[in-house]
């Protein structure tokens, strides 16, 4: 039996192999290759090419849905992540129904518990009911690289949440064609399977799945010099004219223009042959200057990153480090990029700084102290998650924080069986007033007090929690621990003995291993490892005796934990 709508076999298989359903769902065809396809490094769909495009030669073969609203359901709240009038490009094939009841499934979305609710408007639906394993469901399925809009979005009730979206033109293409779809308009469907004269699949050819791929290649859209749009097309650069885009040498008849989607020359340049390399060095430009805007990071930096992406025939041409220097710098005086501050006064923290990337509130508290310049940041959710955990482990981070500011203390919490930064703070110094202020707008914040509190052998974040949380128990970190011992081994010189001296080297290890003994034998215990110390150790005894003063100057309830 010939599969319907003009698919080959093969095509009409590849719907059915994409719509089953796996006894675990995350194992499923479907699951693991949008997953991919969500991946930051786009060298992962490599081994998927062959099946995209026999997968998506069906699905331009079947004739899409006329514009009208399709739905699709999820068991979790979403709001946070849509909010109105945000754009977003989806990178996955994504599944909708054209019938609302079918959510009510608890595959889908149930009927209790925290669910979300979408409807979409779009144009590119395709009706794979006909091939797919689901053959009594009206499963529609959108390609990856769609843009939607959030137009509206509603919360009848606190668990139940809606949110309607709106297919928007991409930027630049999202997606290339896995053939020429013209053949579509001059062939009806059966004669195209039957004749032949439909493009049959290469499963050797390599598939162009998304403008990622080819970009930088043969389509990008630039800013000029002048602030203008520039199309970047196979080797020529054009420039707006209108309702078209025209070479930008003068007097040639170039001409390039947007149509369904795509891109395409439609005259022939008489100015040069296609130069890639020219290319190249007009997206470097571009790049150096647009992320001297974007950012304040150094111009070496800058510049390294973009060098990484040109190739060795086009390096020749891009311009010396200094000049590209120089244009960083005349980029960011001529567009007051803000330089870095040079006192804490001169921090000034604009309300779109403010949020993070789901505009939610991201700074917690500026204390605007031109002398002691405190910031804290974390959002409502992750004060939520800090709410319900029990332990906190706080650490600083001296080799990340920005000048002016002395170290980046954060707050994590355990969630789900992993430890995740949960809130964020810019300190000015280590001393104990700042540890309180600190601790101080965090218990405003948090109702909930922790049992236990894990730190390094920081004495004034130690006593800072005391006065904050002084029913809380402190741990010692066993990471700062062993830090703290080889620390005293490489002041005493004794970092010879312990290389070379398997002895030694156990004693100074057992050491370490008192963190793991009840707090009522540690003195026995030290006072072993003492005894059985060797003559090098034992007689200048400065190793030993300042490490007693060291474990000693802590409470020895002072429990270590991995």
């Amino acid at each position: 039996m010939e599969p319907k709508d003009g698919l080959t076999q093969d095509e009409s298989a590849s719907i059915y192999l994409y719509a089953m359903e796996w006894n675990e769902t995350e194992n499923s065809l479907y699951a693991i290759l949008n997953r991919t396809l969500c991946l930051a490094d786009r060298t992962q769909l490599r081994p998927w090419f062959r099946y995209l495009k026999l997968f998506l030669t069906a699905l331009f073969k079947l004739p899409s849905i006329p514009c009208r609203v399709f739905w699709r359901g999820v068991p979790e709240d979403l709001s946070t992540l849509y909010s109105l009038r945000k754009e977003q490009i989806w990178w996955s094939f994504s599944s909708w129904t054209s019938s609302i009841s079918v959510l009510e499934s608890p595959f889908y979305l149930g009927k209790s518990k925290a669910r979300t609710m979408m409807s979409i408007e779009t144009k590119n639906g395709k009706l794979i009911r006909t091939h797919s394993f689901f053959q009594n469901h009206d499963e529609i399925l959108l390609p990856p690289g769609i843009c939607l809009r959030v137009i509206d979005q509603a919360n009848p009730t606190d668990s139940l949440h809606f949110i309607h979206f709106q297919e928007i033109s991409p930027p630049f293409p999202m997606l290339a064609e896995p053939f020429d779809l013209n053949q579509l308009k001059k062939t009806p469907p059966k004669l195209l399977s039957s004749q032949g004269n439909f493009p049959k699949v290469d499963a050797s050819s390599n598939m162009s799945l998304s403008s990622s791929f080819k970009k930088d290649i043969n389509m990008s859209l630039i800013k000029s010099v002048k602030g203008k749009d520039q199309l970047l097309l196979d080797g020529y650069r054009y420039r707006r004219d209108r309702l078209v885009w025209r070479c930008v040498t003068n007097n040639c008849k170039g001409r390039a223009r947007y149509d369904d989607g795509i891109y395409t020359t439609y005259q022939d340049h008489i100015c040069r042959a296609p130069d890639p390399d020219e290319i190249e060095k007009a997206l470097y430009n571009y790049e150096i200057k647009k992320n001297a805007q974007q950012c304040h990071d150094p111009p070496r930096l800058i510049i390294q990153n973009a060098r990484l992406k040109i190739s060795l025939d086009a390096a020749i041409n891009i311009p010396q480090y200094t000049a590209s220097q120089r244009s960083i710098q005349r980029v960011r005086r001529d567009k007051d990029v803000q330089t870095e501050p040079k006192t804490f006064a001169d921090i000034i923290i604009p309300s779109n700084y403010q949020v993070n990337a789901l505009n939610e509130q991201f700074l917690l508290y500026d204390n605007n102290d031109n002398q002691r310049r405190i910031l804290i940041f974390a959002t409502k959710q992750h004060l939520d998650f800090l709410n319900e955990c029990e332990s906190w482990h706080c650490d600083g981070t001296f080799a990340v924080a920005p000048k002016l500011f002395e170290q980046m203390y954060s707050i994590h919490g355990s969630i789900r069986g992993k430890k995740l930064p949960l809130l964020y703070s810019l300190l000015p110094n280590k001393d104990k007033k700042t540890y309180e202020e600190l601790f101080r707008i965090v218990a405003q914040h948090v109702r909930r007090k922790p049992d236990y509190i894990t730190i390094d052998f920081e004495k004034a974040a130690e006593n800072a929690f005391n006065v904050i949380y002084p029913e809380c128990e402190i741990l010692g970190c066993f990471f700062h621990f062993k830090k703290c011992i080889w620390k005293h081994i490489c002041e005493l010189h004794l970092k010879k003995e312990f290389l070379e001296n398997q002895n030694n080297r156990r004693t100074m290890k057992n050491l370490a291993a008192l963190a793991f003994v009840p707090p009522n034998n540690i003195v026995e215990e030290f006072s072993r490892i003492k005894e059985n110390a060797s003559d090098v150790l034992d007689g200048n005894k400065l190793y030993i005796l300042n490490f007693y003063y060291v474990l000693s100057s802590f409470r020895f309830d002072f429990v270590f934990r991995r």
